[in-house]
């Protein structure tokens, strides 16, 4: 079966979608997820949408909810979701069912394969369409709607996994290695992080064959997958790195302010407001604008604070010294960088190296 018969394959509605819809064009709404699961936890049911829609059903799916939401938005989804020696789960995300804002411990990769589906992350919401591809980091909060044309995957990946596939990415220059050294040991201004990939075959056949190891569990398949998974976001990386975008999960920038973060990011050594303005056909007086209102920081603060997480990023993973780090991230006086980290981090570079490096 070929790619464009697996995708075909896949738009059919499975059982609990088919539920799902008919409950939709019954009452106007989707499926709640607490009402799914019950439903999954009472295969005896004859007829589950009667029963949803009965007094009875109603009233046992109202106690039930009580008990599942407090558990839900109590605690973040763990990784004891994972089945042991497993470090990768892959699955198909329904359509008309509603999942609440949650958490995870782990990694996301959601990966929209045709259609559309829009999606809430932090407090703001998003439209994806198909060939999207979308990191969630753990702890930040998220919910995902595919619309009844989408084909949509996801794949939980282990953090301590993921963590070492991008390892080697830690210390490049690029607008990947900022998102990974800001959402990899952070539980705060997380961000997810999407690149856009369009129709690939090659990308579809990569994820069914990970589906198919998946479905198959033949003799090391978890050892597989994980190096599916690793082979995936490198060619993820070089197909489609140019279109990185972090999507600020409590502001979401204009696509010309993406753009320009972008760039900022990928020529942060030397770049200048004049120089940025430039590139982009913009007045500097504009562009400042324009930065300042969408991220809530001046050009020069925004430079800095990336210079400086960069800087951190090299005490941690590296043996250079200070000066070298210094002109490394854009300053010929040391003393100057020495004081803007202090300013960011409240301490010395040498002091925080110590307090925080292994």
């Amino acid at each position: 079966m070929d790619v464009q018969e697996r995708i075909h394959s896949e738009a059919a509605l499975s059982k609990a979608e088919l539920l799902a819809k008919a409950y939709y064009e019954t009452t106007g709404r989707e499926l709640e997820y607490y009402e799914y699961v019950y439903i999954q936890q009472h295969p005896e049911l004859q007829n589950p949408l009667e029963y949803l829609m009965s007094e009875a059903g109603q009233d046992q799916t109202d106690r039930f909810r009580q008990q599942f939401l407090s558990a839900f938005y109590r605690k973040r989804l763990s990784e004891r979701i994972f089945p042991e020696g497993v470090d990768v789960v892959f699955q198909k995300a329904d359509r008309y069912v509603h999942t609440p804002l949650h958490t995870n411990d782990f990694f996301e990769l959601i990966c929209m394969v045709c259609g559309s589906s829009h999606e809430i992350i932090g407090n703001q919401e998003f439209n994806h369409v198909a060939g999207d591809i979308i990191i969630i980091p753990p702890g930040l909060p998220h919910e995902l709607h595919v619309n009844p044309d989408g084909i949509c995957f996801c794949m939980h990946i282990r953090a301590s996994t993921f963590t070492d596939v991008f390892a080697p990415l830690m210390t490049t220059d690029s607008p990947l290695a900022y998102y990974f050294t800001g959402n990899l040991d952070a539980d705060s201004n997380l961000q997810a992080l999407l690149m856009c990939c369009g129709q690939d075959e090659d990308l579809h056949a990569q994820l069914f064959a990970i589906k198919d190891q998946q479905e198959d569990k033949a003799p090391f398949f978890e050892t597989i997958m994980v190096t599916q998974i690793h082979l995936l976001l490198y060619s993820l990386i070089q197909k489609y790195g140019s279109t990185l975008t972090i999507l600020d999960s409590e502001a979401v920038h204009s696509p010309l302010v993406r753009e320009i973060l972008s760039f900022l990011y990928m020529n942060y050594r030397f770049i200048t407001l004049n120089a940025t303005a430039s590139h982009f056909g913009i007045k500097p007086p504009t562009l400042s604008k324009l930065i300042q209102d969408e991220t809530g920081q001046t050009f020069t603060e925004l430079l800095r604070s990336y210079r400086m997480k960069k800087a951190r990023q090299y005490l941690l993973t590296t043996d250079w010294k200070l000066n070298r780090i210094a002109s490394e991230v854009g300053y010929n006086d040391t003393s100057q960088f020495i004081r803007y980290f202090r300013a960011q981090y409240g301490a010395t570079p040498k002091q925080y190296q110590l307090a925080h490096r292994k």
